[in-house]
């Protein structure tokens, strides 16, 4: 990162020009009423980014790091009704007649959500109603 300095014409809050390279052709400038100025309000955005960028990082890394947990209330389950890898084998569609919102569930559940407003249907069938 380089700051330079430049003294404009203009008086006031806009008399010294910083302007910072921060490298790959992306340029930040900041105005202020002194040479000080200026120069710490553009140290106080690259300390400031800097930070972020730090942060963002980790918590990146601590995502990719945390396996994905399914909540107890999720209709969806990692495997088959069987316990073997499968996905969604032996599972089935369900439709909210409200919301159109679509679930797959276990055949144990159905009932549960029929008393919930849902019905049984699949991706490709259109609800009439009632």
């Amino acid at each position: 990162m380089q700051i330079t300095i430049y003294q404009t014409e203009a008086e006031g809050p806009k008399k010294f020009l910083a302007h910072m390279d921060l490298g790959n052709q992306i340029y930040m400038s900041f105005f202020g009423a002194t040479r000080a100025a200026a120069m710490q309000r553009a140290n106080d955005f690259y300390n400031r980014e800097r930070a972020r960028r730090l942060r963002l990082d980790a918590s990146a890394r601590e995502v990719a790091t945390t396996p994905q947990k399914l909540t107890s209330n999720s209709p969806i389950k990692p495997q088959g009704p069987s316990g073997k890898d499968g996905g969604f084998a032996g599972m089935v569609w369900v439709i909210n007649h409200v919301t159109r919102h679509k679930l797959r569930v276990l055949p144990d559940q159905v009932a549960k959500y029929e008393a919930n407003g849902f019905v049984r249907g699949g991706p490709r069938i259109a609800f009439r109603g009632d």
